[in-house]
């Protein structure tokens, strides 16, 4: 309800906005406002469009664990992989450990993910097994938890989570899970744009990218360039109903697919 009357004392007409915040990024910007009647000034410092996304993200999440925190009674994390690179890789593997460790089950997102190269990276968190146990000379359980492992690795059940908006490798990672059946994969058909390519640089100093390898899942043999991963539980989602209702259709058929599978509590 508050009305915007000026920024940096400039006031506030139908088309100065825009132009009274450009080069405002990370510089105190004081806004004159009216709230019920009455002038006050409330100071800001303006962020660009990344670290926006970024906040907006870092929301999103807590939104998200405490969705399927609530829907699962609390036995169920969730992890979003927002790209398949060493960034979001550590993140995850971070995640595995305080999101996750103690629960029951974990719902794996790669939705909204446009890809990189990071799939047998997090397979290796998702697929090793234990092949010995060990005892330690003061009594107690080693390995296989942390005793002579160099990364968190998830033994309990997983489910993972892909759409339209999953693109190339985190496709190839939906697909790995179908394959190596690790996992259910709940969602919708993912894109099909899965191509390996090399940057090329051009004698005048531009650069474009040349594709240089193409992907066939096993089993199937079909080119994943032409044909998405396809989960095993199929659901729309349209976005009108978690604006509406604050309700993600697929996030909730993942919690049902993951807790059916658990014992009863």
């Amino acid at each position: 309800g508050d009305l915007l009357l000026a920024v940096d004392g400039a006031p506030v007409g139908p088309a100065t906005l825009e132009q009274l915040l450009l080069n405002t990024v990370n510089r105190p910007v004081v806004l004159t406002v009216s709230r019920e009647g009455a002038e006050r000034l409330m100071r800001f410092r303006p962020v660009g469009l990344w670290p926006l996304r970024d906040l907006l993200y870092d929301e999103y999440l807590g939104k998200m664990r405490a969705y399927v925190d609530r829907i699962s009674g609390g036995r169920l994390a969730y992890a979003h992989i927002r790209s398949m690179d060493q960034e979001s890789y550590d993140r995850f593997q971070m995640e595995l450990f305080s999101e996750s460790h103690g629960k029951d089950g974990l719902i794996i997102d790669v939705r909204s993910n446009g890809g990189g190269w990071t799939t047998d990276l997090l397979l290796q968190l998702l697929a090793q097994k234990p092949h010995a146990r060990t005892v330690p000379r003061d009594g107690g359980e080693g390995y296989p938890d942390f005793e002579r492992k160099r990364v968190y690795t998830w033994k309990k059940p997983f489910v993972v989570l892909c759409a339209q908006d999953s693109f190339s490798n985190a496709e190839i990672f939906s697909h790995a899970v179908k394959t190596l059946g690790l996992a259910k994969v709940v969602g919708v058909e993912t894109n099909g744009s899965v191509i390996s390519t090399d940057e090329v640089q051009l004698l005048d100093g531009s650069d474009f990218r040349m594709p240089t390898r193409g992907w066939w899942a096993l089993g199937t043999g079909k080119n994943q360039e032409e044909a998405g991963a396809v989960p095993d539980i199929i659901v729309e989602n349209p976005p009108e109903i978690w604006a509406r209702e604050g309700r993600d259709l697929q996030v909730e058929a993942a919690v049902k697919a993951l807790i059916e599978g658990l014992p009863p509590v």
